[in-house]
């Protein structure tokens, strides 16, 4: 891997899935990565308020799903609700 920089990182159920299917990889390889992470399912986490200061943000993989949520402001879980705001 080359230079790869994650500040917050936010793993749903399916991309676990992905990960160890398609990449051989688990989330604690991702986790060493990343300054700070959270469960999809902490919609009260930083990342989750306005006042966040995130300027950017990659959803990866982006299923019709998640994407369909945010679309629809649908904020049923910190991934949505981090796109939301």
């Amino acid at each position: 891997m080359g230079l790869v920089i994650i500040r917050n990182l936010i793993l749903s159920k399916n991309s676990l899935i992905t990960l160890r299917h398609e990449l051989s990889l688990k989330a604690e390889d991702l986790y060493k990565l990343a300054d700070s992470y959270y469960l999809n399912n902490d919609i009260s986490s930083a990342v989750a308020s306005g006042t966040a200061n995130i300027d950017d943000m990659v959803i990866i993989p982006a299923s019709i799903n998640t994407m369909s949520k945010i679309s629809y402001s649908i904020s049923d879980n910190l991934i949505a609700r981090s796109a939301d705001v």
